[in-house]
C-alpha cells in the first residue's frame, strides 16, 4: 500500500495497519512505528503483537528471516 503520490509512507502504512488490525480484531490505538525502510514494523503493545508490512508481496517470503518472536516477560 502506498500513498496518493505512490510513495511508501508512514501514513499509508498506518492505513494498512488499521486494515490488518480490523481483520485480526485487535485494537491498534497504541501502535508505535518501529521501523520504516523496505518494511513497516509496528508494535501493538496492548495486543502483544508486532506487525510487519512488506512493501511488495515479493518480500513476503523473507518475513521469517527478519522477524523473530521472543517472550520478554
Amino acid at each position: 500500500m502506498t500513498g496518493a503520490d505512490g510513495r511508501f509512507t508512514a501514513a499509508a502504512m498506518r492505513r494498512a495497519l488499521a486494515n490488518i488490525s480490523g481483520q485480526l480484531g485487535v485494537d491498534d490505538a497504541d501502535a508505535r512505528l518501529l521501523r520504516l525502510t523496505n518494511n513497516a514494523v509496528f508494535a501493538l503493545p496492548a495486543a502483544g503483537l508486532v506487525v510487519r508490512i512488506t512493501r511488495t508481496y515479493r518480500l513476503h517470503a523473507r518475513v521469517h528471516k527478519v522477524a523473530e518472536l521472543k517472550d520478554v516477560s
